[in-house]
């Protein structure tokens, strides 16, 4: 007999999905604090953010200035501040590469190494940097979904990951295994993956969610054989 993939129930019936949606949901259910969410590469909004924190501040960088509309719409019963600039692993200014759509609309943009085609000039600047001069109160939930520079925007933001509670970040395939040495060396572990995108049959990108090690005991694998806890329900398969 095949192997089932699984899931796990939620107490009011509900299956817990391998979606960004259902492990924030889940973030929220098991009481993990979450004071302030800061969300690198915003686009037009990340809506299951303003549904699972539609009561806590939000702090969203976003270098496209064609997106300010859009979010400013989407935010619009959210306590934010829109911050326009790149982020990465050093301040200064950079080129913005931007990415169109069959419709030519900006459906991507990510950081250049020289001007080129379809590029604008932008200000670039540490997280660290940033949340430095801006009274957001932690712990945190760090959302980084930047194209491809993930890994920059993290070594940018070694201060303030220790006041993290929740890490999500959007990873290529080949950045997975960095991804996730660099947060283990900074105190996560993997918790989640949620979000899986295939491309051509081949595995391109997933969204990692981690959560502190002090969580890791209460929160990590558990066996289906173990009893039921309040967080951890009968297993059922995926449908």
């Amino acid at each position: 007999q095949g192997a089932q993939t699984v899931t796990e129930k939620h107490s009011d019936n509900t299956q817990r999905r391998p979606t960004k949606l259902s492990a924030l949901q889940m973030v929220v259910e098991l009481g993990i604090p979450v004071s302030t969410v800061i969300d690198v590469g915003v686009l037009n909004q990340t809506y299951e953010l303003i549904r699972c924190f539609p009561d806590k501040k939000h702090a969203l960088f976003e270098p496209v200035p064609a997106h300010e509309q859009a979010i400013r719409q989407a935010y619009k019963n959210i306590d934010y501040d829109l911050h326009q600039c790149a982020i990465s692993d050093q301040d200064g200014t950079s080129f913005l590469r931007l990415i169109r759509n069959d419709q030519q609309a900006i459906s991507h943009s990510q950081l250049a190494d020289a001007k080129g085609e379809d590029c604008i000039p932008v200000e670039q600047h540490k997280l660290d940097t940033i949340i430095r001069d801006h009274p957001y109160a932690p712990p945190f939930l760090l959302k980084v979904d930047v194209d491809g520079k993930d890994i920059e925007v993290l070594k940018g933001a070694l201060e303030i990951l220790p006041q993290c509670a929740c890490v999500v970040v959007e990873a290529t395939a080949p950045r997975i295994g960095p991804t996730l040495s660099l947060l283990s060396q900074q105190g996560f572990f993997l918790w989640d993956i949620v979000d899986i995108c295939y491309s051509h049959g081949t595995l391109w990108q997933v969204d990692l969610v981690f959560l502190p090690k002090k969580y890791q005991a209460e929160y990590s694998m558990k066996s289906p054989k173990e009893p039921a806890t309040n967080h951890h329900f009968p297993w059922v398969p995926i449908s």
